[in-house]
């Protein structure tokens, strides 16, 4: 099962006229976008509100490829996915948006999927003129922390390991990426260079560089009293998301990570 992780947003409504965002979500509720160019569609299936929150669901998914579905027990196939059809997941979110139309957004991502992207051109696309930015969590003092794992995620595979990875024979290559993963042994932590804790820290991106890739990912798993952290860099981008281990208590988690997000603004 891929990993659930909570991703923390800044956002602010760039107002041709008075919008009340949360009623915008409400009327928009049902509406589907569909990204021609990257084959992708996202449907606003939930809208809950209280107050100024708003949550809900968001189902997204990807078409374009016929695949079948298989009965996991009977080993027999069920039924054919068309290219035109797109299977869909599903994606909490939770906002808090304030009178002048400025807040903040928490948004599930499972696996390397987020929907981010996809909801601010849908969001764009029903009337709404919006920025969404990614926030940075208590980068130091997650840093301190345990570090658990640490992977690097190419987009291709490195010439290097080129020949051993042929002997699996692999033919469908476009469609794969290489990861490599380095975990700590049991009640032990992995240790990071002081420097390389220093870019990060500071922000230095350029500093730290590529190992196989310039568009490769950089995973840290950081461990956070019972949970974990993700520290992630993508072409000189730095993201940092929660896991969350148990779904069906993600609206919680995600309150606690809004709650979290307003203290650190103070």
């Amino acid at each position: 099962m891929p990993r659930n992780f909570l991703a923390p947003y800044r956002f602010e409504i760039v107002r041709d006229g008075k919008i009340n965002f949360l009623k915008f979500l409400k009327e928009n509720k049902g509406n589907h976008y569909i990204d021609k160019k990257d084959q992708t569609e996202l449907l606003l299936n939930s809208v809950n509100i209280q107050n100024n929150i708003a949550w809900g669901v968001i189902k997204y998914g990807r078409y374009g490829t016929e695949r079948d579905v298989v009965d996991t027990i009977t080993q027999k196939i069920t039924k054919k996915i068309e290219a035109r059809e797109s299977p869909l997941d599903d994606y909490f979110y939770l906002i808090e948006c304030d009178k002048s139309g400025k807040g903040y957004m928490v948004l599930q991502r499972t696996g390397n999927i987020g929907v981010r992207s996809a909801f601010s051109e849908a969001l764009k696309s029903w009337g709404l003129n919006i920025k969404i930015e990614p926030i940075l969590l208590r980068l130091k003092e997650w840093l301190n922390n345990p570090i658990m794992e640490v992977r690097i995620r190419i987009p291709k595979k490195p010439k290097d390991v080129d020949s051993r990875l042929d002997k699996i024979g692999i033919e469908n290559e476009d469609d794969s990426f290489v990861e490599i993963s380095i975990k700590s042994k049991r009640n032990r932590a992995l240790q990071l260079v002081d420097k390389l804790k220093q870019s990060l820290i500071n922000q230095q991106l350029s500093d730290i560089g590529y190992i196989y890739d310039e568009n490769e990912e950089k995973i840290i798993v950081v461990k956070v009293g019972k949970s974990q952290r993700t520290i992630n860099l993508t072409k000189g981008k730095l993201r940092t998301w929660i896991e969350v281990e148990n779904l069906n208590i993600i609206k919680t988690e995600a309150e606690n990570l809004l709650k979290e997000l307003k203290e650190e603004e103070k």
